[in-house]
This record gives structure tokens, sequence and C-alpha cells, in this order.
């Protein structure tokens, strides 16, 4: 059986530096790695975030109501779940497009048994539209889905190479952890990914890898060893089964 990884991109990722928008370069570049990566046999599921779209700040200086902030940022998921499907089709690799809120113009519903089979077809699978719910965050949505999709890793991609201490942007002393345990994470609120999420993980025992996006071939990087990474486990000392 080939491996399985879920790799979750925020959607400032894909403005690049600006963190607004999309950044060609960036994208094609992350695209071309992904695609390398997957040539090598292993399975890959996507969950994208919507942040260079829209922002939940950007509905509380609205006045709006919570839940219709979510819904929009849910859109706007759907929304980067299509460029990054149409860049992967542009460049040739089979690549199919999943939603949990119901959008049936566009894609098919999100279920493990279908997204299994696709990544069993051997093609990138990109999840979309968060739970389908108002009130929970793409990174519990990509801990679920992984689960559901039985991958063996998550990889969640960041500004910053792991996890640290504290803000390495405000704090250049912040302690960087290569291994570190899903309980050590929850006591001290290390906010890498929201705590549901973590919580999640460590019920399913789903190990969580945690890189920067912003280095030459990250996810590769990452498979060879070769660059610097946190992995969230159990034990917090052993590396993840797919690197």
């Amino acid at each position: 059986m080939r491996d399985r990884v879920l790799l979750k991109i925020s959607g400032e990722a894909l403005g690049g530096s600006s963190s607004i928008g999309y950044d060609p370069s960036f994208i094609k570049a992350l695209i071309s790695d992904i695609a390398n990566v997957h040539q090598k046999g292993i399975e890959i599921a996507i969950v994208v975030g919507g942040g260079n779209l829209f922002r939940g700040k950007q509905s509380e200086a609205l006045g709006m109501r919570t839940a219709s902030g979510d819904q929009m940022g849910m859109l706007a998921t759907i929304m980067n779940g299509i460029a990054l499907r149409d860049v992967f089709h542009s460049h040739g690799i089979p690549c199919d497009l999943l939603s949990s809120l119901a959008c049936p113009s566009v894609c098919d519903i999100f279920s493990g048994s279908r997204g299994r089979e696709i990544l069993s077809q051997g093609k990138i699978l990109i999840c979309v539209g968060g739970t389908g719910s108002p009130y929970f965050t793409t990174d519990t949505a990509s801990v679920t889905m992984a689960a559901a999709l039985n991958c063996s890793t998550l990889m969640k991609g960041t500004k910053f190479p792991g996890v640290f201490s504290k803000d390495p942007a405000k704090f250049p002393d912040a302690q960087h952890f290569e291994h570190i345990s899903y309980r050590q994470v929850l006591s001290e609120r290390l906010h890498v990914m929201d705590m549901t999420a973590f919580e999640i993980a460590q019920k399913e025992k789903l190990p969580i890898i945690v890189f920067s996006l912003f280095q030459p071939n990250p996810i590769s990087a990452v498979l060879a060893k070769t660059c610097q990474f946190t992995v969230v486990n159990d034990r917090g000392n052993q590396m993840a089964s797919s690197c």
C-alpha cells in the first residue's frame, strides 16, 4: 500500500509574501513539488484555507454574524480549490476536487469513501469547504479529513519551520522543537493549529509534521529530512512513518 498524506495549506500561503490573492510563481513552484512527491508513489490529499481571499476579522469589522463570516470563508476555500485544481490540470497532473459545503455546479460533496476512491486511482485530491459548518477552522477540517481518508500523516505547512516555544517572529530566543507530544502542545497551548484540531489528532493518533512552505521544494525537503521541521505525535520523539 502506498503512503497517503494530507497536506494542509493556508490560504495566506497562496498569496506568497503578501498573503493576499495569488502569487503565481509561488503556486507553480509548490504544485511542481507536490507533483514530484506524488510521482514517487505517495498519495496526496490537500486541504486549503481561504485567508488570502477573506478573513474573519473582515466580517467582524462589518458587524456581520460569525456564522455568516465563516460561510464566506468556506466559499473562499472553494475558490482556492478551483484555482489549484486547474493549475494541476494545466501541468497534466490528475486531480479531483471535493467540498464539504455543497456546491454541486462546481464539484462533488466530500465523503471519506469517495475521497479514498480518488486517491486509490492515483489522483491528487483537493478538499475544500472546511468542515461544511461554521465555527470550525480548516485546521479541524484537515484533521477530520485525514482520519476519514486513512492518511498516515498530516503535513501542516506554515510560515515557520516547525513548532516553537513562543512566537519566533516576536522572540528571537524562541526554542524550536524537533519532536513534541500532543500533551505538551495542549498543556503549553502552542498555537500552530487550533486546540480542537490537536485534540482530535491526539485521539486518532495522527502524526502531524509542521514545516515551512517558504523554502525550496518544501514537501520534498521534509520527506528527505533535509530541512528543519517538527513532528507532533503521542511519543514526541519518533518520526512519522511517511518520513
